[in-house]
């Protein structure tokens, strides 16, 4: 199954920005792929560039291709200036139930080390601009027969943890269900 999203995290710097899948089956894959975009943004929302959406290496396996952690430097420039991030595109799921959440879970490594620098201050607050699930043919056909907020109930959600509260989780609940028509 396909899911569509584009969020915002207004003060969460992309380079250790990750994308994790993990359902009933067993399946954990940390920073998924898929076709994803990660736009840097300024601490106005501004675009400042694009963030390769690299997958980081979990683990010292050998047959693991080893892609590069982000600099130190460069993160904690980026969460002195409250950067944020925006990622959009789409990735794939398996049709069981599962979730998916953005997270730091594949940068640990850079995360221990900006705790012990005391620079350890996550801001997840966020904009969902969009979010679906399905091939747009398909949503298209229901938009059309549904109302809105039925078929994308989390579209234009805005957390803001204010200005000094860092470390905020936030979880939502769907289900998604392809009985229709």
């Amino acid at each position: 199954m396909i899911i569509n999203l584009d969020i915002t995290l207004h003060r969460y710097p992309c380079s250790i920005l990750s994308l994790d899948v993990q359902d009933i089956m067993g399946s954990h894959t940390v920073n998924v792929h898929g076709s994803l975009t990660k736009n840097k943004l300024d601490s106005n929302g501004r675009v400042i560039g694009q963030e390769v959406y690299r997958k980081a290496k979990l683990s010292h396996d050998d047959s693991q291709e080893e892609e590069e952690m982000p600099d130190i430097e460069l993160v904690q420039k980026e969460i002195k200036n409250n950067e944020g991030c925006q990622v959009f595109g789409h990735f794939y799921v398996n049709k069981v139930p599962g979730n998916f959440h953005m997270s730091s879970h594949a940068y640990g490594r850079i995360v221990q080390q900006l705790a012990s620098m005391g620079m350890l201050r996550f801001d997840v607050s966020h904009t969902i601009n969009s979010l679906s699930f399905g091939e747009n043919a398909e949503l298209s056909k229901i938009r059309k027969n549904i109302k809105s907020e039925f078929v994308n109930p989390l579209e234009r959600v805005t957390k803001d943890n204010g200005k000094g509260i860092n470390n905020k989780v936030y979880e939502y609940y769907l289900k998604v269900s392809f009985d229709y028509f």
